[in-house]
Formats: C-alpha cells, structure tokens, sequence
C-alpha cells in the first residue's frame, strides 16, 4: 500500500514537471535534465558603489533599471537619476517611504515584489503615493498572502494606518 502512495506521489511531481515545461515555466532540452528558468539577478549600489541587496531599506532608492537598485544618499539626487528614466516611458511606479508624512528612507517601486525582505522592506512601510494611473496591492505577508491593502489612480496615502503600518511583506501591480 505504501509503494501505491509512493508511486502516486512521483506522478504527481513527475506531472507537476511535465506541466510546468509545456507552460514554459520551465525548459527541457532533449537528452539532458531539466533545468530551471534563471531568473536575472538583483544587485544594488549607492552611488555607484555596490551594497546588500538589504542596505536598499536605509537610502533613497529606485528599481527601474531592474533588476539592479541604484540608491542614493538623498530622495533629490535618487529623483535626479531617476527623472529621465520615468520621463522617457510610461512606467508605472509606487514611492514607498518608512516613515509617516512620506519621510525616511524611500524606494521608487516599478516591480512586483514577492517578498520585501530581498531587499530590505519587510514590515516597513508607513507611506506611499502612487503614480501615473497605478494601481496595485500591498500584501501582508510574503508571496502575495495575508490581507491585502489596495490603492488606486494617484493615490497618496500619508500613513497607512496602523491596522498596516510596517505590515506589507510583498507588493504587486494589477
């Protein structure tokens, strides 16, 4: 009976597999074993300098050129670098700031986050405005879980309350 559980849980993952390839989340050479897509990997820097992808939380930061997070020591100069980029294209983003009344360090956000403490802003947000019609959702825990914070279309939000304040694990766009 316990080789019938066995063999039914390798088909499981064996089918899981099968069917991960034929979305394309996967790729499966022939002849060769599988191997998982890569995704690119993050890095970050302050002022051209590199730095823990943890570090992120205590500057002034933007992700647009993602997957590498340029951070500066002030919101003006991190604005600076990041004016041109937001200019020449319709990127939606989010500013998050740690603290109340949008101060604190601060990150310009242009992706999905499933899970803040990559880099550093797990349970640490306590403002945010939203830009160019964006709309989304902060979740409470990581991997889009918990209770979900919706915002919407230019929304400004000067403290997230504190039901949400330093609660948001990961965020997504919709």
């Amino acid at each position: 009976m316990r080789e019938g559980f066995a063999m039914r849980g390798r088909l499981r993952r064996r089918l899981a597999v099968l069917t991960a390839a034929s979305l394309g989340l996967m790729a499966i050479a022939p002849g060769q074993a599988l191997a998982q897509p890569q995704a690119p990997a993050m890095s970050a820097d302050l002022d051209g300098q590199p730095i823990p992808l943890t570090d992120v939380a205590k500057y002034a930061c933007h992700d647009i050129a993602f997957p590498r997070i340029h951070c500066f020591s002030s919101e003006a100069a991190r604005d600076a670098s990041a004016a041109p980029l937001l200019a020449s294209s319709s990127t939606t983003y989010v500013i998050v700031w740690a603290d109340a009344g949008y101060a604190g360090p601060s990150l310009i956000i242009s992706q999905d986050y499933s899970a803040f403490v990559t880099v550093g802003w797990n349970d640490r947000i306590s403002s945010f405005k939203a830009q160019n019609s964006t709309t989304g959702r902060f979740w409470t825990d990581w991997f889009y879980g918990g209770t979900a914070d919706y915002f919407c279309c230019n929304q400004t939000v000067s403290y997230v309350g504190d039901a949400f304040n330093d609660t948001f694990s990961s965020f997504q766009y919709l």
